[in-house]
Order: C-alpha cells, then sequence, then structure tokens
C-alpha cells in the first residue's frame, strides 16, 4: 500500500517539477487537482489560477488556491514564489499517507488560518507509525513555515523520494 502511494507521489511531483521547468505556478495543488488516467498515472488538472513564476506575480497579493492547502505566505499575503506549491505539494503527500491533514483545524476562518500560521503541524509518525524515515522527513520539511526552511523544488522531493530502497518499492508492482 505504501508503495502505491509513493509511486503516486514521485509522479506529482515529477508533474510540478515539469510545471515549474515552464516558470508557472500552479497555486491550486490539492487532491481534488489531481487524477489518474487510465493506466493509473498521476495527471495534474484545474489550471485556472496558473501565473508564470516572474517578478510581478510573486508580490503580495489575494490569498488563492484551497485554503487547507494554502502555503503561510499565501495566507499572510507575504512575497510568494514556487515554494508556495511544494508546501501544497507536501500538504497533499501528507494526506495521502495519513488520511487526515496535519492540523485538526480546517477550513477558512480567521482564527483557523491563525493557528495554522502558528502552530508547527503535526508529525505525520504520529498517525502512520510504519512510514519510511525518509519519506516522513521530505514530506515535514516540506511543510516548514518558512519558505527558505522548505524544499526549494519538487525534483529534491522526489530525489528523496527515490533514495535507495524506497524507489525499488515504489515501481515494484508498476508495469
Amino acid at each position: 500500500m505504501q508503495q502505491g502511494r509513493l509511486r503516486f507521489l514521485i509522479e506529482l511531483g515529477e508533474a510540478l517539477e515539469h510545471f515549474h521547468s515552464k516558470h508557472l505556478i500552479h497555486r491550486d495543488i490539492c487532491p481534488r487537482n489531481i487524477m489518474l488516467d487510465e493506466n493509473y498515472r498521476i495527471k495534474l488538472i484545474d489550471f485556472g489560477l496558473v501565473v508564470p513564476n516572474t517578478p510581478p506575480f510573486q508580490q503580495p497579493g489575494n490569498r488563492t488556491g484551497t485554503a487547507n492547502y494554502m502555503a503561510p505566505e499565501l495566507m499572510k499575503r507575504k512575497k510568494t514564489d514556487q515554494r508556495l506549491d511544494i508546501f501544497s505539494y507536501a500538504m497533499t503527500c501528507y494526506e495521502m499517507y495519513a488520511n487526515r491533514l496535519p492540523w485538526d483545524s480546517v477550513g477558512q476562518t480567521i482564527e483557523l488560518m491563525q493557528q495554522r500560521i502558528n502552530t508547527p503541524p503535526a508529525d505525520i509518525r504520529e498517525y502512520v507509525s510504519d512510514i519510511d524515515e525518509d519519506v516522513a522527513e521530505t514530506i515535514m520539511r516540506g511543510l516548514e513555515s518558512e519558505p527558505s526552511s522548505r524544499w526549494s523544488s519538487a525534483s529534491q522531493m522526489v530525489a528523496r523520494f527515490r533514495m535507495p530502497g524506497n524507489a525499488s518499492k515504489a515501481f515494484a508492482s508498476r508495469s
């Protein structure tokens, strides 16, 4: 089961990295914007909030995206870049493993957003005791509140997911 999830996370990370290589920011990475094709391969959808990863679009502005997956810098209306997608990707990874979000509070009220900004996420190992340590650490670093402490690219996360042992498990059942 974990191998299948890890394969999906790697494929999603590769799709996100391809997107970022085109200098685009998705701004709404979340489970509802991920589909599986007929071969059970990940497809990233819903490009309605996409912006170029250029200075005019990195300036503080409106909160856009799905509230429960928004990066703290977006909630605070601070300058953004592709790392806001990394946060949302890590949120999605967390949910795929733990079947829950890392905070008990969900929604978009000011109080709930403040709680998420000011409270560290619950460690995924609290909910998934048998998760691989490298996978857990990779996901948790993606959830860092400060963008500078987060992974700077999806390819960095994918590389960690592909570390010896992880990749062979992830793709063992793939045809």
